[in-house]
């Protein structure tokens, strides 16, 4: 009930204390966790109720966010503390979406250098992260690299091949030292995939003795790249070093170096 001496207010079907300004002026305080428009009654000495709206907002520090729950909530990067307050997630944590949840500590493979990160950042291909919450990711050892976002080194650097099936490899050996005339320019390249440099040949992609095909004037049978069937022959030869014509009526000509040409015939007439 409202007295008779001065205005009542009413917030929540609660009675909240008024103070009196100046003449036809009061104020009061009220405080509410829900953003949105609210209702305030006021009672004017005793006379009917006067209903007033009131509009709630996030404050534009701290819980600043409107969630739809009608709560106040902390921005991307930021968790509830404590105090009610908002604080910045931790090195090696984020949180990606406004509320009041916690921030979650970085997967293995990735990583956050700096508090208040919305996302982790993945670890790029060469490095990797085997632990959660990492403030950043580790370089492979020399000769391995990684895919992208890697918790380990599972394929061989570029210039390296892997020489065993096994996985992970187990060892990376240098393209230059122990392969000559191949190259490994991209991750991941196993023996099967070396590619051999032009007027190079190998028996098979299991094979690591690599020859040296003929060549004479810039011409050569064995075009290099990654093993194929044909064991990267120019069309139509085929064979140890690319040597065998395989058309009939062809030959080739290893004296002079000539690639698979039709048979001459020299007919004598007389």
């Amino acid at each position: 009930r409202a007295d008779d001496r001065r205005p009542v207010a009413y917030f929540a079907e609660m009675q909240r204390d008024i103070t009196y300004l100046g003449e036809g002026v009061y104020e009061v305080a009220v405080q509410t966790e829900q953003h949105g428009v609210h209702a305030l009654r006021i009672e004017l000495n005793g006379s009917a109720a006067v209903p007033l709206t009131m509009v709630a907002v996030c404050p534009n520090q701290g819980r600043n966010i409107a969630l739809t729950t009608g709560e106040c909530g902390c921005p991307p990067g930021f968790a509830l503390d404590s105090s009610g307050g908002c604080t910045l997630c931790d090195v090696g944590s984020s949180k990606p979406a406004p509320g009041n949840q916690g921030c979650t500590a970085c997967a293995p493979g990735s990583y956050s250098p700096a508090r208040g990160a919305a996302v982790c950042t993945a670890c790029i291909p060469g490095e990797f992260q085997t632990q959660m919450g990492a403030g950043e990711c580790i370089p492979c050892p020399q000769g391995f690299s990684s895919i992208f976002g890697s918790s380990a080194c599972t394929v061989c650097a570029a210039g390296f091949y892997q020489p065993s099936p096994s996985w992970p490899p187990e060892e990376c050996e240098s393209c230059e030292s122990s392969l000559n005339g191949a190259l490994c320019p991209h991750d991941n390249t196993t023996l099967a995939t070396v590619s051999l440099e032009r007027g190079r040949w190998r028996l098979s992609t299991l094979s690591k003795e690599i020859r040296v095909c003929l060549e004479a004037e810039g011409v050569t049978p064995c075009t290099g790249g990654v093993h194929t069937a044909a064991a990267n022959c120019a069309a139509n030869h085929s064979g140890v070093l690319c040597e065998t014509c395989s058309l009939p009526r062809f030959y080739f000509d290893r004296v002079n170096a000539e690639l698979c040409s039709l048979v001459k015939y020299v007919i004598d007439m007389s």
